[in-house]
């Protein structure tokens, strides 16, 4: 049972499958056998090769640097184009070096057109007048001007974009609001070019590396695409305009659909005027996310609109299938003509969950984990992706941690040990320094001994995996028995069971489960179960949780360590959260009985939800619990609101996400300069309190807009100070902006961004009356609850 829930055994597979392997013949010496073992160590020359080494630029001077700094083994970035190859690696073979060769040019980008009507948007347009606007990198741009009021359709037109500026006549009728929407042709800050400048940069490095005859130090081949921006398939939002592209699609929609007709339907739209799937494959949709751009499909070619259903429509789905199907198709083989010529291992660095990696055997020999932060919880957070997603492979393949930035601080030199056995835990046999630091570099050379330790190699991580919408309370760590709790690209959530009991669900298509735990020590619990025939239990460490049937559930063991519930689509609920949530509901609603506080409403709903709770137990709770949150923050001396309840905003968008507060926050994607008086969302609120009260925000804010945020509180300004708290879900924390004291009956609360181009997202304020905890998306509790006997019905 333990082998269903916990992952793809690394040592059967490789069994099965056999080793990932090859030879590799030197201008000099004779010509050494290389494999990558089941527990990701590369095999070279029958040896392990774990090195520990320094990643440094492309020149004689930094491979002295290193030398001297006492390293024998480098990681060395390289344009493709074989600029600064011969000397430097004349000089690494000189000094007797081992390497690895990162092609540090950027990767090809594709041409086409930006479909993002939340970024690429104008708003408040109520008079006549010329907008000059800046696109860089565009050579044309569909412009779209939409009346507000009914959002029909006012003018459409493309022009050319000249030096980078764009120059359009707005012309609102009556002062009626108009909105632009701009769809730009222009290359593709993330979507790689898998056609015809692939074939280039393939052509173009495979010539540098024919010109450069294999040194005896060369140990593989990294980034063979160069360096890509992070590049994922959800929220599509370019679609590629190259002939090849446009011949590979058209010919995946005729597989698919096999008549023109019956894609059209599956888009969602009718018309005469499309007679082939050559025509299709020219189409773009004009939104993209549910709530931003129209309806309709543009011709590329003639600049012709198709009306649809976009609700209904299919195009995005098919757009992105067949980019991803081109994506493991091309890489393939792009991989393999660089492997053939190089006859070394290819590693790809993780950059996000890419089709060319996320997939059960891929084309490279390996990941490469990139381990950035100044603490180890920021260490193993960028670095447990990468381990997540090959130990999710079927073969072997080689885990070496290519960029380890721990900082430049005297703390980055002693802690750089633990950081290693960290990092050699997740999986990684060999760790690359970026560091130009001394002390930082004496600290590395100082673990020269690991790359001896025979012990690794015989050794690879088991892993649990959570959602990335469950981080917090799931997060990246070692649990017991050996295992590393880390994120995957899967379905699932969180799921809410109060304070003290916590779960997420989880389906990848292979697997599918509920993990549960406890913050109390291990105790029996009976879980509410329907069915009770059916679900298996399963523990990390070995031990049996003991499961017996109840009269209306299961009774087993839940602690701290989690619990692997499968065989089952319910969700298991334990006996204590729903006691506990009647009893703090119960509290609640005497205590809103005793102030005068109309909760005849949030009452019903409650008890409505708990009536169905025999029925139900799993689709009742999280009803329970929603209400639960609704009359606390009613009676709360706290504040907490939703920042995607704004009905006062020029923001692009309120995004669905499930591991945010709410499901959604409110999103700010733009790649225009901000309006004049800058982006704004306005929350009128009753004040609560006049005590001393600390102002929060939790949002996703990049470290290089932070300064660009500004929240107005009641006339007074706060801005972000340090290093958000209480991380959760897709890039999300907490942020403390001060201490303020409000007077009055309401308020008003005023979030700003300033400043261009941006990608945020803001979940929820909170104005908390002393000193307030973060935990994620938990509300905290609004009086002191008793504990005791709890009196059924709510």
């Amino acid at each position: 049972m333990r082998a269903l829930l916990i992952t793809f055994a690394a040592a059967s597979a490789a069994a099965a499958l056999g080793q990932f392997s090859g030879t590799y013949a030197a201008k000099e010496g004779a010509p050494q056998q290389w494999s990558i073992n089941a527990n990701h160590t590369l095999i070279w020359g029958g040896t392990p090769y774990m090195p520990v080494g320094l990643r440094i630029d492309g020149s004689p001077e930094e491979v002295a640097r290193a030398k001297a700094a006492g390293f024998q083994d480098v990681i060395v970035d390289l344009p493709a184009g074989g600029t600064n190859w011969s000397a430097t690696l004349k000089a690494l073979e000189a000094s007797n070096m081992r390497y690895l060769v990162s092609i540090s040019s950027l990767a090809p980008m594709a041409e086409g057109v930006a479909v993002e009507p939340a970024g690429y948007r104008i708003v408040g347009l109520t008079k006549p007048q010329k907008l000059n606007i800046t696109l860089p990198g565009s050579s044309s741009t569909l412009i779209v001007v939409v009346n507000r009021r009914d959002a029909s359709v006012a003018s459409v037109s493309r022009q050319p974009v000249i030096n980078g500026q764009l120059t359009i006549d707005v012309k609102p009728i009556a002062e009626l609001e108009q909105v632009v929407l701009l769809y730009p042709r222009m290359r593709s800050l993330q979507q790689i070019d898998l056609w015809d400048a692939l074939d280039e940069h393939r052509d173009r490095l495979l010539t540098t590396l024919r010109s450069h005859a294999n040194g005896p130090g060369l140990r593989g081949i990294v980034n063979p695409l160069g360096r890509l921006a992070t590049w994922e398939r959800a929220d599509p939002r370019f679609v590629p305009t190259s002939p090849y592209f446009r011949y590979e699609f058209a010919s995946y929609l005729k597989q698919k659909y096999k008549t023109v007709e019956t894609a059209m339907k599956a888009w969602s739209m009718a018309t005469a005027n499309i007679d082939s799937f050559e025509q299709l494959a020219r189409l773009a949709p004009l939104w993209s996310g549910p709530s931003r751009g129209i309806p309709q499909l543009w011709d590329t070619d003639s600049d012709k609109l198709f009306t649809c259903n976009n609700a209904r429509s299919l195009v995005w789905t098919d757009i992105q299938d067949a980019i991803t199907g081109a994506a493991v198709r091309r890489y393939q083989r792009f991989v393999s003509a660089i492997q053939t010529v190089a006859q070394v291992p290819v590693v790809q660095e993780w950059a996000g969950w890419s089709p060319m990696y996320e997939a059960p055997s891929p084309a490279i020999s390996g990941i490469g984990m990139r381990a950035v932060g100044t603490s180890p919880s920021a260490l193993l957070q960028s670095g447990s992706r990468a381990t997540s997603s090959l130990l999710r492979w079927t073969r072997p393949g080689w885990l070496v941690a290519t960029d380890v930035e721990p900082g430049s601080d005297d703390a980055a030199a002693s802690q750089l040990s633990n950081v290693l056995d960290d990092l050699s835990s997740l999986g990684a046999r060999g760790w690359f320094l970026r560091s130009t630091k001394d002390s930082v570099m004496k600290a590395m050379a100082a673990q020269a001994a690991r790359a001896n330790d025979g012990s690794l190699a015989q050794y690879s991580p088991q892993a649990l995996y959570y959602p990335e919408s469950a981080f917090n309370p799931a997060v990246p760590q070692q649990l017991p028995g050996g295992r590393w709790w880390l994120p995957s690209p899967a379905s699932g959530n969180r799921i809410d069971l109060g304070s003290n009991y916590y779960a997420y669900r989880y389906n990848d298509g292979v697997q599918s489960y509920t993990a549960l735990w406890s913050s109390l020590p291990a105790a029996r619990v009976k879980l509410r179960l329907l069915d009770t025939k059916s679900p298996t239990f399963s523990s990390l460490d070995g031990t049996s949780p003991e499961p017996k049937i109840k009269k209306d559930g299961i009774e087993v063991s839940v602690g701290p360590i989690p619990l692997i519930i499968a065989g089952t689509d319910e969700v298991p609920i334990p006996e204590p959260a729903y006691v506990e949530t009647m009893s703090k509901v119960n509290q609640l609603i005497a205590m809103a009985e005793k102030n005068r506080v109309d909760m005849t409403e949030y009452a019903y709903l409650f008890r409505d939800a708990l009536s169905a709770f025999e029925r139900s137990p799993g689709g009742a709770f999280p009803e329970m619990r929603r209400e639960y949150g609704r009359i606390t923050s009613r009676l709360a001396l706290y504040s907490w609101i939703e920042a995607e309840t704004s009905k006062d905003n020029n923001f692009s968008e309120v995004m669905q996400s499930a591991g945010c507060s709410g499901g959604a926050a409110l999103a700010l994607r733009t790649q225009l300069a901000s309006p004049a008086d800058g982006y704004y969302s306005e929350y009128s609120l009753p004040v609560r309190t006049q005590l001393d009260s600390e102002l929060w925000i939790a949002a996703r804010i990049p470290a290089d807009q932070r300064q660009n945020v500004v929240v107005n509180l009641a006339g007074q300004n706060f801005t972000i100070q340090g290093e958000p708290v209480s991380l959760y879900g897709q890039g999300f924390g907490w942020y403390r902006l001060g201490v303020t004291k409000l007077g009055g009956r309401q308020t008003k609360l005023r979030l700003s961004v300033i400043g261009g181009s941006a990608d945020l997202a803001f979940d929820t304020f909170v104005i908390y009356p002393g000193s307030f905890q973060p935990k994620g998306v938990a509300i905290p509790d609004a009086i002191v609850f008793a504990t005791g006997p709890v009196k059924k019905g709510g």
